[in-house]
């Protein structure tokens, strides 16, 4: 099994990390007698851990065939809590799920599931998790480079999950879109290449208060998922990827979300401005791109005074972003699990709104990414 975890990195870690006692985490290094058991209790209870944001045919696939079968290239951690038998959640990592030159032997997070709250009340199970992940490739002498990378459930959507690892250090890091690395759009490459592991401790301790956020995880309520939504548009529209521009519907976090609807509002509010005729855009319009820029940078400025009945499409919201019906959830469930099946990357993190990543998610997130051909699968957080 691929040597990331270590038992006397993660006794360590459980030594320093005092906020919680009574945890245990459980890795590839111990007695496979005592892990067999949990496997089945981990995919009878996936809905619980994972919030209900991972299919069970995914799920099946990363845990049985990856992070415990006989591919070196994953691993898993697993954290219960005394006196309760079904795991609170759960990492798997991943070496070289990034192809591009330099990141070949760069362990990525592939999976992150994690309950809300354990019985025991403690919460934060996510971050817990990805501080592991962090202290890890610390202080494992064969794991180099010492840099961290996942993609982000469901990109600025997930502003939780962005919060959440903004928090232990993570940035943005758009450099790793690409075919050869983080190839959707829709999650958010994100890395740390960096590590300060007492800061870490620190930070999971809660005598730290973290690393600086960005200005959308410091707004709340329909504001934070309506700049979400535009800097997730802004990022599709910069990269051209039409493909998920000219998609109707995206289920994130149980909520379907209409591009669509928002793009068409914001041309048309810069048409009009421009006394440019038409209501579609080009497919390249750098005027576009830099208005939509600027648009976005001012309400990340000015949020706290902004008045929302002036944002253009926000009176909308409720009609780009609605709940999934049962039908319509599973649907589009159905075209994930395709996705993923098929090379691109899901992911998932925990949220107030659902939103899981997250991140649990999907950590993802708010999350591999080759088909079946290359032996490759993809990623969720939460």
């Amino acid at each position: 099994m691929a040597p990331f975890f270590k038992r006397e990195i993660i006794d360590r870690f459980l030594m320093e990390f005092t906020k919680y006692s009574g945890l245990e985490i459980l890795t590839n290094e111990d007695d496979h007698e005592r892990l067999q058991p949990i496997l089945p209790i981990i995919m009878e209870n996936a809905s619980e851990i994972c919030r209900g944001s991972i299919g069970d045919t995914y799920l099946e696939n990363t845990i049985m065939d990856n992070a415990f079968g006989v591919d070196t290239i994953f691993d898993t951690a697993i954290i219960l809590e005394h006196g309760d038998p079904v795991p609170i959640g759960f990492i798997v990592v991943e070496k070289g799920e990034c192809k591009r030159r330099g990141y070949e032997n760069v362990w990525s997070v592939n999976l992150i599931c994690a309950k809300e709250t354990s019985r025991g009340g403690k919460s934060g199970l996510g971050q817990i998790l990805m501080g592991l992940y962090l202290y890890t490739i610390s202080h494992n002498d064969s794991i180099q480079p010492k840099t961290a990378i996942l993609e982000l459930a469901n990109g600025y959507i997930n502003a939780g999950g962005l919060a959440s690892y903004m928090k232990l250090g993570f940035v943005v890091d758009e450099s790793l879109y690409g075919r050869n690395c983080f190839e959707d759009y829709g999650n958010l490459p994100m890395a740390v290449r960096e590590l300060h592991p007492t800061r870490i401790i620190s930070i999971l301790n809660g005598k730290d208060a973290g690393y600086p956020k960005l200005p959308i995880c410091n707004i709340r309520g329909d504001l934070q998922l309506y700049l979400g939504l535009c800097k997730n548009l802004y990022t599709f529209i910069e990269k051209n990827a039409e493909e998920y521009v000219d998609s109707k519907y995206e289920l994130a976090d149980k909520r379907i979300i209409n591009f669509d609807l928002l793009e068409t509002k914001l041309y048309e509010e810069f048409a009009r401005l421009h006394h440019i005729t038409g209501k579609k855009r080009k497919k390249t319009n750098i005027e576009y791109n830099d208005w939509l820029r600027e648009y976005i940078v001012n309400i990340e400025t000015n949020h706290s005074t902004i008045n929302t009945g002036d944002l253009i499409g926000f009176s909308l919201l409720n009609k780009i972003v609605t709940p999934a019906p049962e039908r319509k959830k599973a649907e589009v469930l159905e075209k994930m699990e395709r996705r993923l099946r098929s090379g691109l990357r899901i992911s998932v993190v925990a949220t107030p709104v659902s939103r899981q990543r997250s991140h649990g998610g999907r950590s993802n997130s708010g999350r591999s990414k080759r088909n079946k051909k290359s032996n490759r699968r993809k990623t969720k957080k939460t």
